[in-house]
C-alpha cells in the first residue's frame, strides 16, 4: 500500500522540486549570459522547469478546481496585446522573448496554485521562499559591514554608507523582492506555532531591517500600506507590533528617518521621477496603438527625448520608475489598460474570498498575508518598474499561484466530501441565506452533478430574484428534508428522496430560467462602479460563477466521471 502511495505522489515531488527551482535559485543567482540574440538567467531557465514539472500533478488532479473568473479576460487581453506589440518592435526577437516571459508568468501562477492546493505543500514551499530569503540577508548584511559599491546614493545622508542589494544588482530590486518575501514571512507567523513561529518572527525582523538598508521609500510606504489593508482584513491587534518595529528600526538604522521625511519633498530623485514620467508620457504619445515593442521601452525613450529635446535629463536610455507607464509605452494603452485591469483584480481576489470567508480561521489569515504582499508590490509599481524586474517580479506570480491556491484547495476541501451524494455541502443554509460553495469543482458523477447544480441555480436565482418570497421559504424547507435524509442513510429510502427532489429540481428550469434573465439584468443595471469594486450578489459575484450558471440551465455536466 505506501509503495502505491509513493507512486501515485510522485507527480507531488516533482511538482513542489520544479517550483523549488524557481523560488531557491531566483533569489541567489544574479546576472544573465547571452546564447545568440538570446539572454539568459535564472528566471528563463527556472520558469519553464517548473511549469513542465507540475504538468503530471494538474493531469492528475485535474483542473475543475482552478477558478479564473474576473482574470481570464484582461490576461487574454494583454496577452493579444503584448503579441501585436511585437510586430512593431524594432527588435522583435527580443521582443517576442518577453511576450513569451510574461505568458510564462501566468502559467507559472496555476503550477503554483496546483502546488499549493493542499496545506502541507503549501507549508513546504513557503519554507522554501523564505529560507531563500534568509540566505540573501547573509549577503546583504555582507555588504553592509563592507561597503565597495554604491548605487543610487545621490541625496541620501552622509550617515549611509550604502545601499544593500544582495544579489539583485540593484537596491530598488531588492526591495521589490522584500515587499513580497515580508508577505511570505508573515504568513508563517500567522500559521506556525512554537519554534517556527519565534524563527518566522526573527526572519520577519531581519527582512524588516533589510528593506530599510535599501533606502527605497516607495518600496516602504507601499508595504505599510499592504500590511494596512491586511490588518484590516484580520485584527488590528498585530498593527501595534508592526508600528512599534517599524519606528524602532527607522530610528536606529542610520539616515533611516531622514530618508523617510524626504519622501514628502517635491526636490531631488522626487522631482526627477516627475521627469521621468513627462518622457513616458511622450513616448506613449508616438505609439499609442501598438506601442513601441514588448520590452522596448529604451528605444521608446530614445526617441522621445531626441523628439523632445527640452525634457532630456542627460541619458539617452532611462526607466520611467512606474511599471503600468512603462507597459502602455511598450504594448499600447489598450495592452497597457488591461495589464493594469489584471493587477487590480488579482489584488482584489484576497479581499472578496476574505469576504466570502473561511470555514478554517487560518486560512483567512494566510490569504491576508498574501494579499497584503499583492497590494505592496502593485502599489511599488507606481514608483518603480517592479514587473520589468524579473528576479522580484516572478514573485509576484508566484504569491498569486499561493492565494488561487489556497481559494481552490479550501473550496475543494468544502465540496469534495459530500459531492458523490449529487446534493451535498455545495449548498450551505445558514442566517436564513443560501451561500453557493464552489460546486462542481469535485470529480463526481456527470448525472449527480447536473442535478445537484440545476439545484443550487434554481435555488439561488430565487434568492436573487426574491428574496423574502414564499418559494425561497418553500425551497429551503424541502432542502433542508432532503439534506436531513441523505446524511441520515444511504438507504433505499435515502436514494428515492434524492431522486424525487432533483425531479422537481429539474422541473424548476423552465421558471428558473425567466427568473434568472430577471434576476441578472437586475444586478447588471446597479452603477459599474459598485460592481467592480464590490460585486453585487448575484450569480457570478464570487458566490457562484456565471459560467455554471449558464451550463446549468442548458443543462450541461459540471463535473467528471471519476
Amino acid at each position: 500500500m505506501m509503495q502505491v502511495d509513493r507512486r501515485r505522489r510522485w507527480p507531488e515531488y516533482l511538482a513542489i522540486a520544479g517550483v523549488g527551482l524557481v523560488v531557491t535559485l531566483v533569489p541567489m543567482v544574479q546576472g544573465r549570459i547571452s546564447i545568440g540574440p538570446v539572454p539568459v538567467d535564472a528566471v528563463i531557465i527556472t520558469v519553464p522547469l517548473a511549469i513542465l514539472a507540475s504538468l503530471p500533478l494538474l493531469w492528475r488532479d485535474g483542473l475543475e478546481w482552478l477558478d479564473l473568473r474576473w482574470r481570464q479576460g484582461p490576461a487574454l487581453l494583454f496577452m493579444f496585446a503584448a503579441l501585436l506589440s511585437v510586430l512593431a518592435s524594432g527588435d522583435r526577437v527580443s521582443s517576442f522573448m518577453t511576450f513569451l516571459r510574461y505568458a510564462s508568468y501566468l502559467a507559472l501562477a496555476v503550477s503554483v496554485a496546483g502546488v499549493a492546493r493542499h496545506d502541507p505543500r503549501r507549508r513546504q514551499l513557503i519554507w522554501l521562499v523564505a529560507g531563500a530569503g534568509a540566505i540573501t540577508f547573509v549577503h546583504a548584511a555582507f555588504q553592509w559591514v563592507s561597503p565597495t559599491i554604491g548605487i543610487g546614493m545621490g541625496g541620501l545622508p552622509e550617515a549611509v554608507a550604502t545601499r544593500v542589494f544582495a544579489t539583485f544588482g540593484n537596491p530598488n530590486f531588492y526591495a521589490e523582492y522584500l515587499v513580497l518575501l515580508f508577505a511570505v514571512i508573515l504568513y508563517l507567523i500567522l500559521s506556525e506555532d512554537g519554534w517556527r513561529r519565534r524563527l518566522a518572527e526573527g526572519l520577519l525582523l531581519g527582512a524588516a531591517g533589510f528593506l530599510l538598508l535599501t533606502y527605497t521609500r516607495g518600496s516602504w510606504l507601499a508595504l505599510v500600506l499592504g500590511l494596512i489593508v491586511a490588518m484590516g482584513m484580520i485584527s488590528r491587534r498585530y498593527a501595534g507590533r508592526l508600528l512599534a518595529m517599524g519606528v524602532a528600526l527607522t530610528v536606529v538604522i542610520p539616515g533611516g528617518l531622514e530618508r523617510l521625511l524626504s519622501t514628502f519633498s517635491m526636490e531631488g530623485t522626487a522631482s526627477f521621477r516627475l521627469r521621468l514620467w513627462r518622457i513616458a508620457g511622450e513616448a506613449i504619445k508616438m505609439n499609442p496603438l501598438l506601442g513601441a515593442g514588448a520590452g522596448e521601452y529604451y528605444s521608446a525613450f530614445t526617441e522621445a527625448v531626441r523628439a523632445n529635446p527640452i525634457l532630456g535629463i542627460g541619458y539617452y536610455e532611462y526607466g520611467a520608475h512606474n511599471t503600468f507607464l512603462t507597459l502602455i509605452a511598450e504594448v499600447g494603452v489598450l495592452g497597457g489598460i488591461a495589464f493594469t485591469w489584471l493587477v487590480f483584480v488579482l489584488v482584489r481576489q484576497g479581499l472578496l474570498l476574505q469576504r466570502e470567508g473561511f470555514r478554517d480561521r487560518t486560512l483567512g489569515l494566510q490569504n491576508a498575508a498574501i494579499t497584503a504582499g499583492l497590494i505592496a508590490f502593485a502599489i511599488n509599481g507606481f514608483t518603480s518598474n517592479a514587473f520589468q524586474h524579473p528576479q522580484a517580479a516572478v514573485f509576484f506570480w508566484v504569491l498569486v499561484g499561493v492565494q488561487v491556491g489556497i481559494a481552490g484547495g479550501a473550496n475543494s476541501t468544502e465540496a469534495c466530501a459530500a459531492a458523490h451524494t449529487g446534493v451535498g455541502e455545495g449548498l450551505k443554509v445558514s442566517d436564513g441565506s443560501v451561500v453557493v460553495r464552489s460546486w462542481g469543482r469535485c470529480r463526481s458523477s456527470v448525472r449527480s452533478m447536473v442535478r445537484g447544480s440545476t439545484v443550487v441555480a434554481a435555488c439561488r436565482v430565487m434568492q436573487v430574484a426574491a428574496p423574502h418570497s414564499g418559494s425561497v421559504r418553500v425551497v429551503r424547507a424541502v432542502w433542508t428534508a432532503a439534506q436531513r435524509g441523505v446524511r441520515a442513510s444511504h438507504s433505499g429510502v435515502a436514494r428515492l428522496a434524492r431522486g424525487a427532489f432533483g425531479a422537481w429540481a429539474l422541473s424548476t428550469t423552465g421558471w428558473a430560467s425567466g427568473q434568472a434573465i430577471r434576476g441578472l439584468s437586475r444586478c447588471w443595471t446597479r452603477s459599474f462602479a459598485r460592481r467592480v469594486l464590490f460585486p453585487s450578489r448575484c450569480a457570478g459575484d464570487g458566490l457562484l460563477p456565471r459560467s455554471v450558471v449558464v451550463r446549468t440551465m442548458l443543462g450541461i455536466g459540471a463535473g467528471r466521471d471519476g
